[in-house]
């Protein structure tokens, strides 16, 4: 009994994220376009700004796609133009009057030659 209710409860929770997913995606296709300082959105808009879930494409070259709040990276793919790739949520960190985004929580991080790391991170650095 207890097998087939698990099964049956990955089953919907499969279904979820993949509904979700096809959610994000459908917020790419409609999403607003809008130009900022350092880049380029696409995806959800809440007064001007990114919320929700959109891809910026910076003029650096770095990309970051995923779910965002109030113009934070919350939980998503940056892809740094040197080829290193992170996976997972974000915070965002205030300090004087200026904010900035950075890595913190489980995550994967991917380096151009290959190697990765899965585990935590605290202020942006790995934290094991």
């Amino acid at each position: 009994m207890f097998k087939k209710l698990t099964n049956i409860v990955n089953k919907v929770t499969d279904v979820a994220n993949k509904i979700s997913t096809a959610v994000d995606k459908v917020s790419l296709v409609l999403g607003e376009e809008k130009e900022f300082s350092d880049g380029v959105y696409k995806g959800e808009l809440n007064m001007g700004v990114q919320n929700g879930f959109g891809e910026m494409k910076y003029k650096n070259g770095d990309s970051y796609v995923g779910k965002w709040d109030n113009g934070s990276k919350i939980n998503g793919k940056y892809k740094w133009a040197s080829g290193s790739v992170y996976e997972g949520p974000w915070q965002k960190y205030k300090y004087g009057y200026s904010q900035k985004d950075i890595i913190t929580g489980k995550g994967k991080m991917t380096y151009p030659e290959g190697n990765y790391y899965v585990g935590f991170f605290d202020d942006g650095n790995r934290d094991g």
